[in-house]
């Protein structure tokens, strides 16, 4: 390096009254994107807010040892299959049930810490959305809800991003355990928003609240629009 090159850092720091390594960061925070990790979130997060999306859990107790991805001494295991998320201490976010055989139970990652006779929750019961729809929804409000924005906000944003989703995977499923060709295309139609409703000589008029106008389908759900609400307060919520 030449000893008498200028000191641009220096004049930089002269004329806008900060060095050049604050330059990114001031740029960053004028661009409003946050960039950074999301704590683990799982379907057992999603259930705490909203538990009716799926049937009751089992709850069993078992040692897990933090070494392995086996937990031993299951005091039951009826009802527990392949494919059923499983929470408890010890146990990370986003487990799986893998395999059942006796009193032990093979999940899908290694265990963090021991603990004997530990509660295990276990859903086996997903009557109105499939497991894989919601995990699926998980996995998108993973990458669309920055910790960084929301801090103590976050685990109620994410909750309601899934909801959201989630009712709109419904709306366009229908009711019908068996439906025809035509009745899946009608019930995934857009249809708008109803402004207005008319019985007889009653009538009444529905209209989205000001200020959502662009929001999308956030419109359509009680659940968007909460989130919608609080966005318009803390700002964009989306990562990009």
């Amino acid at each position: 390096m030449n000893s008498f090159a200028p000191d641009f850092d220096a004049l930089l720091n002269m004329i806008w009254g900060w060095p050049d390594e604050y330059d990114s960061a001031i740029l960053a925070n004028a661009s409003n994107v946050i960039i950074g990790t999301n704590p683990p979130y799982d379907i057992s997060d999603f259930l705490t807010w909203y538990p009716n999306f799926a049937g009751p859990p089992i709850t069993t107790h078992g040692d897990v040892d933090g070494v392995t991805d086996i937990i031993t001494g299951v005091a039951s295991i009826i009802g527990i299959v392949q494919g059923n998320p499983i929470a408890a201490n010890g146990v990370p976010k986003g487990s799986m049930v893998v395999s059942v055989a006796g009193t032990e139970i093979v999940i899908s990652q290694i265990t963090t810490e021991a603990f004997s006779n530990t509660t295990l929750t276990i859903w086996n019961s997903f009557p109105i959305v499939p497991v894989q729809v919601i995990n699926a929804y998980i996995n998108l409000a993973g990458v669309s809800i920055q910790y960084q924005r929301w801090f103590e906000m976050w685990p109620m944003m994410m909750a309601l991003f899934v909801a959201h989703y989630i009712t709109m995977w419904l709306q366009s499923q229908g009711t019908n355990p068996n439906p025809t060709a035509a009745q899946l295309a009608t019930s995934g139609l857009a249809t708008g928003i109803k402004v207005s409703k008319a019985a007889g000589d009653v009538s009444v008029g529905i209209k989205s609240l000001d200020g959502f106008e662009n929001w999308g389908t956030f419109q359509l759900t009680s659940y968007g629009m909460q989130l919608a609400t609080l966005a318009q307060g803390v700002g964009p919520f989306l990562a990009w």
